[in-house]
C-alpha cells in the first residue's frame, strides 16, 4: 500500500510527545492491537507481529527508564529503541486509520480518541508558544527535603521537563529532572545536600519544545 495515499495522522501525533509521553500514550493501543485484537483481522502476516510489537515496546520502556540519569549512551539508545518501536507501530496504526473509516469505533477501542485534528488557531497559537521559553521560572525549598518549582503557564503546553546541572557553563553536564503536568508546581527531590545546583525548564506542546527558561540556581537539601 502506497503510504502517500495514507492518513498518516495517527502516527505523526505520535512523533510530535517527548519519550514520557509517547510511552504513556503508546501502552493502551499496544495492549488493544496485542491483547484483545481490535483491528479484527490479522496483521502479523505483513507488518510484523503481535509479539513483536508488544516486545519493541517493552525494549522501549526499559531502555527510556535507564536514560533518566541522563547518561548519554542510554539516551540515544532510547532514541534506537524507539525508532525500533515506530516502524512496526507506524505500520499497524496506519492500517488501524484506513479501516477507522468504515468503523469509527475502533479508534475509540484502541485507545486513539486522544487524537484530534488541529484547528488552524490551536496551530498557530503552539507555534507561537515555541517560540519563547517558560517565564518567570522560579525555584525554592518544600516543606520537607523536596525543592519545588515553578513557572508562567505556556498556552497549549501539555506537560513541562526540568534539568538540572552542577555546571551550567558545560551543556552535556545538564541532567533531566523530572516530567511536570503542572506549571505551578514542579516537586522534586533526590539531589546532594550542600551542593549548588542549577535549573531550567521548557515546555512540551503537541507540535515539539519551547526554548529553555532562564537558569535558576539553589542548593540542595
Amino acid at each position: 500500500m502506497d503510504r502517500r495515499l495514507m492518513d498518516r495522522r495517527l502516527i505523526n501525533a505520535y512523533l510530535k510527545l517527548n519519550h514520557a509521553e509517547f510511552i504513556v500514550r503508546s501502552g493502551p493501543p499496544v495492549a488493544a492491537l496485542t491483547e484483545t485484537g481490535v483491528i479484527g483481522f490479522s496483521w502479523n502476516c505483513f507488518l510484523g507481529s503481535p509479539e513483536a510489537l508488544k516486545g519493541a515496546f517493552q525494549n522501549l520502556k526499559e531502555s527510556h527508564n535507564a536514560s533518566l540519569g541522563g547518561d548519554p549512551v542510554k539516551l540515544a539508545e532510547t532514541d534506537a529503541r524507539r525508532q525500533e518501536f515506530t516502524g512496526i507501530f507506524g505500520d499497524v496504526l496506519d492500517v488501524l486509520a484506513v479501516a477507522a473509516r468504515k468503523d469509527s469505533t475502533l479508534l475509540i477501542k484502541a485507545g486513539l480518541d486522544w487524537i484530534k485534528k488541529s484547528s488552524p488557531s490551536t496551530a498557530s497559537q503552539a507555534r507561537a508558544a515555541l517560540a519563547n521559553g517558560p517565564m518567570n521560572f522560579a525555584v525554592k525549598y518544600g516543606v520537607g527535603h523536596e525543592m519545588v518549582g515553578k513557572c508562567a503557564a505556556v498556552k497549549g503546553a501539555k506537560s513541562y521537563e526540568v534539568w538540572c546541572t552542577e555546571d551550567p557553563k558545560d551543556e552535556s553536564s545538564w541532567k533531566f529532572l523530572g516530567i511536570f503536568t503542572k506549571a505551578s508546581r514542579m516537586e522534586f527531590q533526590g539531589l546532594t545536600p550542600g551542593r549548588q545546583y542549577w535549573f531550567r525548564v521548557r515546555a512540551v506542546l503537541a507540535n515539539g519544545k519551547s526554548p529553555w527558561s532562564h537558569v535558576v540556581s539553589l542548593m540542595g537539601i
